[in-house]
């Protein structure tokens, strides 16, 4: 469209060879940069639409059960709410990418899922019941700069270094924390990283305690990174 304008505007003159050679190599740097720009454009939506469709996916994993007011990405997709989605997504199908799907995208892609499906699923560090039926250890991921010791459903670790860290794999029915120095913890699903943000703290003085809603097919891994002992043992899962 640019050269054609040009081509238009132009007077019925005649020009010499090496003025025709310069006005080409103008007219093609100008349609190139056009082209750049569009691509850039496209590149750019692209990866818009790629985290939307994560999102969406992570959503779809967290089910119809989520409130229907939430909303999965207000900035890059304001008009989707969960309640509206699943109608649609019922009567049209859906445009979300599926869980396995997700798992091959890249890292920021993932981590935007994780941080919609926890929303979705309400997660978070609530005060633990006492009582409660203790099930599974936890699966040790990562210990390191400080010793474990075992018992019956639980793990102690007392940090010996102040890069001190305790990756766990979280059995069905959750985590039961108890801390002696206040520890931040993350959790993770999709991602192969944890996320900058923390879920939460768990401070000392009494027991907290991090339970997931069961997904099938999600596994869900939890770090902490300790100043002092802590004990983290698995819960049983809830009937």
């Amino acid at each position: 469209m640019i050269v054609l304008l040009v081509v238009e505007l132009m007077p019925a003159i005649v020009l010499r060879g090496e003025v025709l050679v310069v006005a080409a190599v103008v007219l093609i740097g100008i349609a190139v940069s056009g082209f750049s720009l569009l691509d850039d454009g496209s590149r750019f939506l692209q990866s818009w639409s790629r985290s939307v469709r994560a999102e969406l996916g992570a959503l779809e994993v967290a089910g119809p059960t989520t409130d229907p007011g939430y909303r999965p990405d207000p900035f890059r997709a304001p008009g989707i709410s969960a309640g509206s989605y699943f109608a649609v997504v019922s009567d049209l199908g859906s445009p979300a990418f599926d869980a396995a799907e997700v798992e091959s995208l890249a890292e920021p892609e993932r981590s935007d899922a994780d941080a919609v499906l926890l929303e979705a699923l309400g997660v978070s560090i609530q005060p633990h019941v006492n009582g409660a039926t203790v099930g599974p250890r936890p699966r040790i991921d990562v210990a390191r700069g400080g010793r474990v010791a075992f018992r019956p459903g639980c793990v102690t670790f007392d940090p010996t270094t102040p890069a001190a860290r305790l990756e766990l794999t979280v059995p069905a029915g959750g985590i039961a924390l108890t801390v002696s120095e206040t520890v931040e913890v993350r959790i993770r699903s999709f991602a192969e990283g944890f996320p900058q943000t923390p879920l939460g703290g768990v401070t000392p003085g009494s027991r907290h305690a991090v339970r997931i809603p069961f997904r099938a097919g999600r596994t869900w891994h939890l770090r902490l990174t300790p100043a002092a002992r802590l004990t983290a043992c698995g819960l049983r899962a809830e009937a």
